[in-house]
């Protein structure tokens, strides 16, 4: 029998495959940024229904596609842009100072693995 591999990115529990798929940090869902409540509303007619659920859906999607890159880039590249960004995404207050390479060589791994404030979809 194979034995299994231990978690490498220190996350806790879990399988290990699912850990390596998502390097580390805790896998996303499109349910978890999708909401098609709006094409049940019975004032719309049948366009306006699909219209909401098309942009329902095209929304939900851009942000889980968000959250996956933010997520990312917390684990492979934890630091700040050296101009300020337009928007920042929902990671991005963790990452460490632009230029600070004290910083990010005593800090980086406890950021990378920062995702504590994230509810574990799995409970």
């Amino acid at each position: 029998m194979m034995e299994q591999p231990t978690n490498p990115a220190g996350t806790g529990g879990g399988n290990p495959r699912d850990e390596r798929r998502t390097g580390g940090f805790p896998p996303e869902t499109l349910d978890e940024h999708r909401r098609l409540r709006r094409g049940r509303l019975a004032y719309l007619n049948s366009i306006e229904k699909v219209g909401c659920i098309y942009c329902s859906y095209a929304n939900g999607l851009l942000a889980l596609i968000t959250e996956v890159a933010a997520r990312s880039e917390q684990y492979f590249c934890p630091i700040k842009h050296a101009q300020p960004l337009n928007r920042e995404h929902s990671r991005y207050p963790k990452f460490l100072p632009y230029g600070d390479a004290q910083a990010y060589r005593t800090q980086s791994d406890s950021v990378e693995h920062g995702y504590d404030d994230i509810k574990d979809s799995g409970e």
